[in-house]
């Protein structure tokens, strides 16, 4: 009985590297390695219940209770009980079991999957070979004109890499920089542990070499809503870090970004310097107030919000047809279909989506969730910020890392990635691992 549920445990964990390895770029195998995860927890779950015949049937069945189940319980009432007025239900109900019921149990499965310090590493070392592999396939695709894993293009002059387009690529990677920042801050706590003290130099230089350059691959998205989100968590991990020396290093970092990444923006989005841009700007450069002119024109252009005005705007329409419970769980556009709302695109915003579908009441359901997420970050900081430093260091790569990924929501459409999805939920669940080990840990020690 032991050995099978050994074996499933061990199974689920190889499960969980496999989902991390194909993370970007193969939504097969994601689904590969959930189903593998979620069919050997079943089988341990039973396995321990026959073990103990007198528990509880729903007990050994039980998730782990943390700070956020009550607001997801709120949210997956209000998907079911909205379904039958969806304008398309078969697909509310669908998404509902394939999406938010997958991707919840992920958060839980990483739980009890990672429980060890050992396991933690390894999934972030395997976590930096993935993202290692991707940015090779970005720089490939930047300086071959085609990506290694699926030969997409450019476009606009931009790289995506593995991604659907540029915009997915700029949240996968201003939400892992802070990770492999804080990564590399504490390489003396892990990479010992993962190649052993021979190669814990050079993992190092690796992690450093990998930040540089995911951070360029970054630039070279010319991904604006990124770019923003990467600033704010950047400059937030870097008051937060406490360290002159990293705040410095990070302010520089983020300087150096702009100068140059905002040129090379300037000459490679052709679809937003058009022409008459291009042209007006000319034009300032010979008259009068030339810097002026060119300053305020360059800065117009810069902010244009690429027609997320006219989605915004029909997505307020949807909003005003069904203002409390929304259209329906992912029916998004096909009440744009039903409505002949014009045009049929996501309005780039995670906070309308959700509006849309689930109504003001859908919305305050995900800002409960939001609240209850980031307190519990709140939390998690505080309780290692004296005892476990290389733990309060990684957590605050992690926190900022999914906060990159809440601004850049806001503003685009990671909520309908798969794979960006994904990642959002491994993260929640790797905080919430790393604060289960760290609390273990403290159990050790007094019992020591």
């Amino acid at each position: 009985m032991t050995k099978a549920v050994s074996f499933c445990d061990k199974a689920m964990f190889a499960a969980l590297l496999l989902l991390v390895i194909f993370v970007p770029y193969s939504a097969v195998m994601i689904e590969v390695g959930l189903m593998i995860m979620m069919i050997c927890w079943i089988v341990k779950r039973s396995l321990i219940w026959k073990a103990n015949p007198h528990q509880s049937f729903l007990n050994s069945y039980s998730l782990p209770v943390n700070t956020l189940q009550w607001s997801l319980i709120v949210i997956g009432i209000l998907i079911l009980v909205t379904i039958p007025f969806s304008h398309d239900p078969a697909l509310s109900l669908k998404k509902f079991f394939s999406r938010f019921l997958q991707q919840i149990c992920l958060m839980y499965l990483v739980l009890e999957i990672v429980t060890t310090s050992k396991r933690f590493w390894q999934l972030m070392a395997v976590l930096l070979w993935t993202f290692a592999v991707v940015n090779a396939d970005i720089f490939v695709q930047y300086f071959c004109g085609h990506s290694f894993i699926f030969s997409s293009g450019l476009l606009y002059g931009r790289v995506s890499g593995p991604m659907r387009h540029p915009n997915d690529l700029g949240t996968l990677l201003a939400t892992v920089i802070p990770v492999v920042l804080s990564l590399l801050i504490i390489h003396k706590s892990w990479t010992s542990l993962i190649l052993g003290q021979k190669f814990s130099t050079a993992l190092k230089v690796v992690c450093a070499v990998l930040l540089v350059l995911l951070v360029i691959s970054l630039g070279l998205t010319s991904s604006r809503g990124a770019w923003l989100a990467f600033v704010l968590s950047m400059m937030g991990y870097a008051v937060c870090i406490g360290k002159r020396w990293i705040m410095g290093a990070i302010s520089i970092m983020l300087v150096v970004f702009f100068v140059i990444f905002g040129m090379h923006f300037m000459n490679v989005r052709s679809d937003i310097f058009t022409k008459e841009v291009l042209s007006a700007n000319e034009e300032a450069r010979v008259s009068k107030n030339s810097f002026s002119q060119e300053v305020q024109s360059t800065e117009k252009t810069f902010l244009n919000p690429s027609r997320r005005s006219e989605y915004w705007q029909v997505a307020l329409k949807v909003i005003n047809k069904n203002p409390l419970f929304g259209c329906g769980y992912n029916a998004y556009i096909q009440t744009l279909k039903l409505l002949h709302f014009l045009p049929e695109e996501y309005p780039h915003s995670s906070l309308m989506q959700i509006t849309a579908e689930l109504g003001i009441v859908g919305l305050l359901a995900h800002l409960w969730f939001f609240l209850s997420l980031g307190l519990y970050g709140i939390k998690t900081l505080k309780s290692f910020v004296h005892q476990h430093r290389e733990f309060y260091v990684l957590a605050l790569g992690i926190c900022f890392g999914l906060l990159a990924w809440l601004i850049h929501s806001f503003t685009d459409t990671p909520w309908e990635s798969l794979q960006l999805n994904i990642l959002w939920w491994l993260l929640i669940g790797v905080l919430l691992s790393l604060g289960k080990i760290a609390q273990q840990s403290n159990l050790n020690q007094r019992g020591a």
